[in-house]
């Protein structure tokens, strides 16, 4: 047997989501995700939960986007099945559950039409960072960063 059974448990982890074309896409090749707290949002999210039960992050877990989520109880968000009608719902819950420092991806449906413009303006009015996309291998990504959460005076 060859490589250790952390190496092991990341190429089943790899194989798992190269059979899911989004939520590989989501994580991309070189995923770090040691030690942080992962929350999966949308429908269908059990594929990519499933593979990230076998990475080295602390804490997996899936809702949909109107189940209640713990406060500040993830570092990353992953949405690989969103849509216009479920978006709002999906920054909110992410929003609730990311730490100040977390981000969220979001994978872009293919022929979503505004999908791109509407989430990145609504991450925008959230408190994120302005978003980047991502494009790798025919899907796209957006990928935004918490903002410090700024007080009110």
């Amino acid at each position: 047997m060859s490589g250790t059974l952390r190496d092991r448990r990341l190429r089943y982890a790899r194989t798992i989501l190269q059979s899911r074309r989004s939520a590989m896409a989501l994580l991309g090749e070189n995923a770090a995700l040691e030690g942080l707290r992962v929350l999966v949002l949308g429908t269908a999210a059990a594929d990519a939960l499933c593979a990230l039960m076998h990475t080295e992050c602390r804490k997996a877990e899936a809702r949909l986007p109107e189940a209640h989520v713990e406060a500040r109880s993830a570092d990353l968000v992953l949405a690989p099945h969103v849509t216009l009608v479920t978006i709002n719902q999906v920054i909110n819950q992410a929003v609730r559950a990311l730490d100040h420092d977390g981000r969220i991806v979001i994978a872009v449906p293919p022929n979503a039409g505004d999908f791109v413009d509407v989430t990145v303006g609504t991450l925008v009015r959230a408190g994120f960072e302005m978003p980047q996309l991502r494009h790798e291998g025919g899907r796209t990504t957006i990928h935004a960063l918490r903002g410090e959460v700024r007080s009110r005076a």
